[in-house]
């Protein structure tokens, strides 16, 4: 069966089989860890007295002055829940039928930033900044929905709400624009840049993240990315090499 053989067949099936048990697994680590509120607490606390030392601005200022657009805070709802995993989604698809190459890449990449980020949720659990309402963080998916997480949450019972460490949303957001303006050559890739810009704004200001999340999660994707891309030369800089150094039909010469 030619289509079975073809990209399109086996190969795609084994594609989305391996993302599946990927996604399968985050979920599982994410929810068997969540019971460590007591720990989760304390690193909040501290999270939040190490950022109001810095000289950045608060994530309760940035809250507070989109509170006086509604339309925006329910914009920004909408765009935590929806396009975490309907961008990656679509993102993904573009690139298996466009670009296999990249996509192969960036596959890579978003596993081990994915790994990488499933650690630190088992190792440094981190209440998110709208479980602290005394301090000023307002949970803005309780006041104006689509609420994600909590009594009657879009992911009541089967998230966790403690792993705010790092930020995989923004995290895969900027592997989406990295690999957008990479592998495309369209001019209008560079709307992809937007994704993340928007996705930061949309963690911070539904009080589901703080700063030193986001800058955790730009962490992680710089390393994978920069290895990734280091094996991707290593591996083809040895590969152009043996051809160099082998002519046509040396290597053929030990089958007779």
């Amino acid at each position: 069966m030619r289509w079975w053989r073809s990209r399109f067949g086996a190969d795609l099936l084994f594609e989305i089989a391996q993302l599946a048990a990927l996604l399968a697994l985050y979920k599982a680590v994410r929810y068997w860890s969540r019971d460590q509120l007591a720990a989760a607490y304390d690193n909040a606390r501290h999270v939040i007295s190490f950022e109001r030392s810095l000289p950045v601005p608060s994530e309760v200022d940035l809250t507070s002055i989109t509170m006086h657009i509604p339309a925006m805070v329910r914009f920004f709802n909408q765009y935590y829940v929806l396009a975490h995993f309907l961008v990656m989604f679509v993102f993904l698809t573009w690139m298996y039928v466009r670009q296999p190459e990249g996509y192969r890449v960036c596959r890579r990449i978003l596993i081990w930033m994915t790994a990488m980020g499933m650690v630190l949720h088992v190792a440094y659990p981190l209440a998110p900044p709208r479980m602290f309402p005394e301090l000023g963080f307002i949970d803005t998916g309780q006041l104006f929905g689509p609420r994600a997480y909590g009594n009657s949450g879009l992911f009541d019972g089967v998230s966790n709400q403690i792993a705010a460490m790092p930020s995989l949303h923004f995290g895969w957001a900027l592997l989406v624009a990295w690999g957008t303006v990479k592998f495309f050559k369209s001019r209008w890739r560079w709307i992809a840049v937007a994704h993340p810009i928007l996705t930061l704004l949309a963690i911070i200001i539904t009080a589901n993240h703080y700063w030193l999340d986001a800058f955790v999660a730009l962490v992680i994707f710089a390393t994978c990315t920069s290895l990734t891309v280091w094996r991707e030369r290593t591996s083809e800089s040895r590969v152009r090499s043996v051809a160099q150094r082998c002519p046509s039909g040396v290597l053929e010469v030990g089958s007779t």
